[in-house]
């Protein structure tokens, strides 16, 4: 399923915005979620390797919610160009902390000489 296609669907049928957590609260979730190897859990008690793995899973975390943005932003154009109507209180249901249509193991192919995307700095309301 497209992104395009997901937010559709989540603007369709959502009843309100993304729970009761606070901000903080859903990015630790998401943090959670992504983490790797043994549940997330530290395998060292040298505050050096504990350290260095909860700097590495926000810094994954981080990624993975700003791509998660900019798909959500590209999708919401793509819609608007097909014609449906974006009201402000439409994106109070998009979160990039999302985890239910995340592929977190899989093929991932890497594009090393991508083509530039054109920035938009506006949503389409």
């Amino acid at each position: 399923m497209r992104q395009s296609e997901i937010i559709e669907r989540s603007l369709l049928t959502s009843h309100g915005p993304q729970g009761n957590d606070h901000k903080i609260e859903r990015h630790h979730k998401f943090a959670k979620h992504l983490a790797l190897g043994d549940g997330g859990h530290l395998r060292s008690n040298d505050p050096a390797d504990q350290e260095k793995a909860i700097v590495y899973n926000e810094l994954v975390t981080n990624a993975v919610a700003l791509q998660n943005v900019v798909d959500q932003t590209q999708a919401l154009h793509t819609l608007k160009s097909k014609g449906v109507n974006i009201r402000a209180a439409d994106l109070a249901f998009l979160s990039p902390y999302a985890t239910s249509k995340l592929k977190r193991f899989g093929d991932y192919p890497t594009n090393l000489n991508p083509e530039p995307m054109p920035t938009r700095t506006t949503l389409p309301l």
